[in-house]
């Protein structure tokens, strides 16, 4: 969910030449496997890194306690418990596409030269940091994205996909 919210600011990003990148820790066929089946289209740029070196560079956590655990306590509080049951759907639907389940991800911001200008190490998967305290270091003001309407729309796009299958 958090590729999709930032959806939001996608524009933004662009005009201000910003890249967006994500990891994944799956194979490049789970990668593009999970593309064609994701119910929201992803923005920024997919890459694969089943070895999970830049998860190590980063120091990443990884556990099964976070990767189940966490997530639905958190969740709950969060999204509510329709939120929790389609995270745990999904889960089931793409687990087959997932590489290394009990890895956590995280956030980071490099510069053009690649100097580390910001990382925030998940927890567990609903772990976003809050940007509005990260857009302002990629230059970024009076622009947030609202997690809530994110997870939303999600919600509502997997309502809409499950209903035509």
């Amino acid at each position: 969910m958090k590729i999709q919210a930032f959806r939001q600011i996608e524009s933004t990003l662009t005009q201000n030449d910003i890249r967006l990148v994500f990891i994944s820790n799956s194979t490049p066929v789970q990668t593009t496997e999970f593309l064609e089946i994701a119910t929201v289209p992803v923005c920024g740029d997919l890459y694969s890194d089943p070895q999970l070196q830049l998860y190590k560079l980063f120091s990443l956590k990884r556990g099964r306690f976070r990767s189940l655990v966490m997530p639905i306590v958190s969740g709950l509080r969060k999204y509510g418990m329709k939120g929790v049951t389609e995270g745990i759907k999904l889960g089931y639907e793409t687990g087959h596409l997932a590489g290394d389940s009990w890895q956590q991800g995280g956030t980071v911001i490099l510069d053009t030269d690649a100097n580390i200008k910001y990382v925030h190490v998940e927890e567990h998967p609903a772990d976003w940091p809050d940007m509005e305290k990260v857009l302002p270091l990629i230059g970024i003001q009076n622009t947030s994205i609202d997690y809530k309407k994110a997870v939303s729309d999600w919600l509502k796009a997997r309502e809409e996909s499950t209903s035509k299958s």
